[in-house]
């Protein structure tokens, strides 16, 4: 396997890991098409590169945040009124292989991609000693002095329970 081709890749994703990493433009930099390039990443690293990049950046923020802040707190985006438009617009613009995501949850509000992401999130904070809630008031404090991670994935519901009380 080509570990130089994995290590330009991985360099190319840590230099641009604060901004919009552009795939295609890195395929065609190394010379390949995305998907080649997609599949010896995720042959030599046994990860694919979409779910590298997302680990390596919440790494990024816990690193940037652990020791000054007490609540990471996670909310799915609440696409409502005049912000929907831009926000699925950007969606087609710069990560088209996103649209379909998008339009099954906003507008088929199918809940299943928050389920999978809820128990990917609640594995983390159990491997890693974090205090894990699901729509609880952030008054708590985490014995083990790490942040508490607070899911509000599901807050629409939320929302509508509190208007039918």
């Amino acid at each position: 396997m080509n570990y130089k081709l994995l290590n330009k890749i991985v360099d190319y994703i840590e230099d641009n890991l604060t901004s919009d990493i552009d795939l295609k433009l890195l395929a065609k930099e190394l010379g390949l098409n995305t998907f080649i390039m997609e599949r010896v990443f995720s042959i030599v690293s046994n990860i694919s590169i979409k779910e590298y990049i997302r680990k390596r950046r919440l790494s990024l923020a816990y690193e940037e945040i652990k020791d000054f802040c007490d609540y990471i707190w996670l909310e799915n985006l609440n696409l409502r009124g005049t912000f929907k438009p831009t926000i699925i617009n950007y969606i087609k613009e710069k990560h088209p292989e996103l649209n379909d995501l998008y339009n099954k949850i906003y507008t088929k509000k199918d809940m299943s991609y928050w389920e999978r992401l809820d128990k990917k999130v609640q594995e983390y904070a159990n491997k890693n000693g974090f205090m894990y809630v699901i729509d609880e008031e952030p008054f708590l404090k985490n014995p083990t002095g790490k942040p508490i991670i607070i899911n509000y994935f599901y807050h629409e519901k939320i929302r509508q329970l509190s208007k039918n009380k």
